[in-house]
């Protein structure tokens, strides 16, 4: 094979196919072999470990080579890859190989490099060995593996996502590391074609990452790309095709109202503009439960927005609104508290709904019958998840990035910590009386982390920090801060935690 990548390589003759290997003697030497990119290979006899003068390519005058036995072996060759040269060189010799196992409906892609290791002196052939730079699989479940196998420099593109040591995610290594993504396409371009997507004829030609695909590949009757955003895909109905059209009629409940039909297809609108994702649970909710047009029109058009926004849980809603029902709470009752959690407690919303998401349906009826208000109802289920959710997560023990760790100081009159396991988190719960319990998951998953703030080994305030800015910061029964703690929790964040300077930091 022709390498625009010039290598050397010492081999020892003892590992090659000679003359003298059939005599099992063993020889001081060893080859150094050169391969040129211009097409031109050296083979020079060696005492083992000699040193010789610098070799210069006597066809093109090249003296630059890489040695193949450092890249072969060592797992941090990529360190500062875009300041070498040989990274300039990579998207030539890089080559994907793939593999298919009909069995499993599995699909391995391995992207990989080939470089010289050995030299056959029968045939005077070099031989190369395929050297993983990626590897990536995936099959009909969506389930699915990346590895990169070589260290990528891609903190200085990726730094925000540090701070929680999560690996990046392929779209995101698509969308700001070039090389990877020039051969991310090619393996999108050869998945699509692949019968693997023969169900997805009408959306995969408009799949423009892997991780597009594998959003439809469960669900086949999705026939239109902008289903993409809609969240929680899987409660929709499956038995048959849908269209963006059909899926919002049953989001509708089927209803004819016009008004209504208008506010709910608004409020698509508008979701799609402002937040890019769809969450349509509420609205269905909206059809379902609440009989008068009036009141379901108004309720369809309210907007939810705030920082917990991936706390969401569109099966969540669902439960809410059968709590509601089931305690017999009027029409106007729940509109004015779908309106109150929609002007000031967004947030307050979303943590709700990750608490019911978690419940089974039967446990819904054990939540006690509280006022029709934010807080009241927020704090009912908080008691009761506490009881039944957070003690299965007393075995859940949290991992955290160095970047994580840099918070844990001491800032007079406070000493910061962060919760080890499930169960010192509910601790924490308890001592605060809040929700934190129910963050295990989250924490752990590494979608937002929680300092406590300890005076004389005491917890008094516990804060989230998430997306790199402070989401929420309260004392006991989520009582507001004083200003002396405010401006201290700013500035541990600014000295400690921060990663970019020119955020701007938000106390709520």
């Amino acid at each position: 094979m022709k390498n625009t990548i010039p290598w050397k390589s010492a081999i020892d003759i003892n590992t090659t196919r000679n003359l003298f290997s059939l005599n099992n003697e063993s020889l001081p030497y060893e080859i150094e072999l050169y391969i040129c990119s211009c097409g031109e290979q050296k083979r020079i006899i060696k005492k083992a470990k000699q040193e010789l003068e610098k070799y210069k390519c006597s066809e093109c005058g090249n003296e630059v080579f890489y040695d193949a036995a450092y890249y072969l072996t060592h797992y941090e060759w990529y360190k500062t890859a875009e300041k070498d040269s040989f990274y300039d060189l990579l998207q030539e010799n890089l080559k994907i190989d793939i593999k298919y196992d009909a069995d499993k409906n599995d699909l391995s892609f391995l992207l990989n490099l080939q470089i010289p290791n050995a030299i056959n002196y029968y045939s005077h052939d070099v031989e190369y060995c395929d050297k993983a730079i990626l590897t990536m699989s995936v099959d009909k479940s969506t389930d699915r593996s990346e590895e990169l196998m070589v260290q990528f420099d891609l903190e200085y593109l990726l730094e925000d996502y540090f701070f929680y040591d999560i690996c990046p995610s392929q779209s995101e290594i698509t969308e700001r590391h070039p090389l990877l993504a020039f051969f991310k396409k090619q393996m999108l371009d050869f998945l699509i074609k692949h019968p693997l997507c023969d169900d997805l004829e009408s959306v995969k030609y408009d799949c423009k990452s892997i991780n597009d695909i594998l959003f439809f590949l469960p669900y086949p009757h999705l026939k239109e790309y902008a289903f993409l955003t809609w969240q929680e895909p899987f409660l929709l109905p499956d038995d048959k095709p849908l269209t963006i059209r059909k899926a919002l009629k049953y989001v509708l409940n089927y209803r004819k109202e016009k008004s209504l039909k208008k506010a709910v297809f608004q409020n698509y609108a508008w979701q799609i503009s402002t937040t890019k994702k769809y969450y349509f649970a509420y609205a269905y909710c909206v059809c379902k439960y609440i009989s008068d047009v009036n009141i379901a029109t108004r309720m369809a058009a309210f907007t939810f927005n705030g920082l917990n926004m991936e706390l969401r849980h569109d099966s969540g809603e669902e439960k809410l609104f059968t709590y509601l029902v089931q305690n017999n709470y009027t029409q106007k009752q729940i509109e004015r508290l779908m309106r109150d959690f929609s002007k000031d407690y967004a947030d307050t919303y979303f943590i709700i709904l990750h608490m019911l998401s978690q419940f089974e349906d039967d446990m819904i009826q054990e939540i006690e019958k509280v006022k029709p208000k934010c807080y009241e109802l927020h704090d009912a289920i908080v008691r009761y998840h506490g009881l039944a959710v957070a003690k299965k997560n007393f075995h859940i023990n949290f991992k955290y990035s160095d970047w994580q760790l840099r918070g844990c100081v001491k800032k007079e009159p406070y000493s910061i910590q962060l919760p080890q396991n499930g169960r010192e988190l509910y601790e924490w719960s308890q001592t605060l009386q809040n929700c934190l319990s129910g963050y295990a998951e989250l924490i752990k998953n590494k979608r937002t982390t929680v300092y406590g703030f300890f005076k004389d080994g005491i917890l008094q305030i516990a804060v989230e920090i998430n997306n790199n800015q402070i989401v929420e910061a309260n004392s006991k029964y989520n009582q507001q801060l004083s200003s002396e703690d405010t401006e201290l929790i700013s500035a541990w964040f600014d000295e400690n935690v921060v990663q970019k300077r020119d955020m701007e930091t938000s106390l709520l």
